[in-house]
């Protein structure tokens, strides 16, 4: 490598030893920087003693930053499984919030936080999995990893990719990491944007397959079952469901719930906490019933435990997705599913999914507590424009299907050649 390229790199390689000192001293006072450090300590026995395990079959090893991008890579896992039933699945985690509640995860043979981007540490985490192929979901570039990928000429693939254009490592004065994207056996992307841009940067390894995310709220959404309870509970009315809400959105849901009178309410709290949900009924203002509870008395629904979101999307005529006051959206793909108008806050910038069903007509974005109000009004006044939007939440998803297919095709083709 020329001087220049040297000079990055072990600027990137300091950096990481100066964030692993951090993680470690910061693990004495933040609960999740000591599971990241006590999960980073444990990856090597646990490598070690799989590798002990009789088996037969090809490794593919994916690595997911957090629990979002393990939602984009997991169709893809199951659907390997099924083509490939004797691959062994390795799946690795950067952040504690994919890991803790993925670590049991059937499909995978063996879950693992990834320890830090260091040279040594990479090659002996190569020499232990030596897997046939390396998937890399979304954008968690590990440098120094992906470089000893190429000199063992391990395939590296990255699926659900989204560029456009202003990410460092398509700069000049970065290309020596875009050498080594272009090095890539194929960089699959979401939108022909992210095509544009890489082709223009010299990119030749570049395949338009979409999010495997739509294949799998397909999925869910065919099979998703709602108690009798809920259906009896809705079926008078029509249904406003409130998805992972934050204190943030709280006005919002507040303001509608107050001019929305002959709806059902259902709200899901991002969390779900006694204290939390204290608040949020508090701030509510008006009575509150909790799905944990023997009787609902009132047409504002809690619900207080985890895992249900996505089913009760079935029921709702219309459904706002939290976290858009925040630190950004939620899953918008899993009501559109459902073929439901979709609203959200306004940073949403990072979803490409937000930008389209906005333009299409099938989702609005809220800026102020009352455009939630009146979005729903208008829409109970013209049946035409709610069928307009329904249509255009299930179009985008129907015409966005088939990800997963393009994508473990390609890659089965490869492990059976390993």
């Amino acid at each position: 490598m020329a001087f220049k390229d040297n000079l990055i790199f072990a600027l990137y390689t300091t950096g990481i030893r100066a964030g692993n000192l951090y993680i470690k001293a910061g693990s004495y006072f933040s609960g999740k920087l000591a599971r990241l450090m006590e999960g980073r300590e444990n990856t090597f026995g646990l490598l070690s003693a799989e590798k002990q395990k009789s088996r037969t079959g090809p490794v593919l090893w994916m690595h997911c930053s957090s629990l979002g991008e393990f939602e984009q890579g997991r169709p893809l896992i199951e659907n390997l499984k099924e083509r490939v039933p004797d691959i062994r699945i390795y799946l690795s985690f950067f952040s504690p919030s994919g890991y803790e509640v993925r670590k049991d995860y059937p499909y995978a043979d063996i879950t693992f936080y990834l320890p830090a981007d260091l040279p040594q540490v990479d090659i002996k985490l190569i020499e232990l999995i030596r897997p046939d192929a390396f998937v890399l979901v979304k954008y968690d570039l590990w440098w120094n990893l992906l470089g000893a990928m190429h000199d063992s000429r391990i395939p590296v693939y990255l699926i659900s990719g989204v560029y456009r254009g202003s990410e460092y490592f398509l700069q000049p004065i970065f290309s020596v990491f875009g050498d080594i994207l272009k090095k890539f056996r194929c960089i699959f992307v979401q939108d022909s944007l992210s095509v544009d841009v890489l082709s223009k940067a010299g990119f030749f390894n570049v395949s338009l397959a979409g999010d495997t995310r739509v294949d799998r709220v397909i999925e869910r959404a065919a099979t998703a079952e709602v108690t009798q309870r809920i259906i009896q509970y809705t079926s008078s009315k029509k249904v406003v469901i409130y998805g992972s809400i934050w204190e943030q959105d709280v006005p919002v849901v507040k303001h509608a719930i107050e001019n929305l009178g002959d709806f059902i309410h259902i709200i899901a709290p991002h969390d779900i906490h006694p204290s939390r949900l204290d608040s949020l009924q508090q701030a509510i203002g008006r009575p509150c019933s909790l799905y944990s509870e023997e009787k609902w008395d009132s047409t504002i629904l809690v619900i207080n435990n985890i895992g249900m979101l996505s089913s009760l999307y079935k029921v709702a005529d219309y459904v706002y997705v939290g976290g858009g006051f925040g630190k950004g959206i939620h899953n918008i793909l899993e009501p559109a599913a459902y073929g439901i108008p979709v609203f959200f806050g306004p940073k949403h910038q990072k979803f490409i999914e937000a930008t389209d069903l906005i333009s299409l007509g099938g989702a609005r974005e809220i800026t102020k507590p009352v455009d939630l109000t009146d979005f729903v009004s208008g829409l109970e006044k013209d049946n035409k424009k709610y069928r307009e939007a329904c249509l255009a939440s299930s179009k985008y998803i129907r015409d966005r299907s088939g990800a997963t297919k393009i994508i473990s095709e390609m890659l089965t083709s490869s492990l059976q050649q390993s």
